[in-house]
């Protein structure tokens, strides 16, 4: 597949290849499928993940900082 494409375009070609010259067997199928969609999920889950640790990070780092400043509240 050539880089770039959006998945929803991945798919398109898939489909085109398989109506038009068809795909001899199922491992062929699944070759496609896998170097076409793979690194996509991959990404996305990543991405999500790190989206996710940012969201805990920072809400530990207001805590944090609310936790400061009741601290300086009371002993100032």
């Amino acid at each position: 597949m050539p880089p770039g494409l959006q998945p929803a375009h991945k798919m398109s070609i898939i489909l085109f290849l398989e109506r038009v010259y068809g795909i001899p067997d199922q491992e062929t199928f699944f070759r496609l499928i896998e170097e076409a969609f793979i690194p996509d999920i991959r990404s996305a889950t990543i991405l999500d993940m790190v989206i996710h640790l940012s969201i805990i990070y920072f809400q530990i780092k207001i805590k944090y900082f609310h936790r400061q400043q009741y601290l300086k509240v009371i002993w100032h």
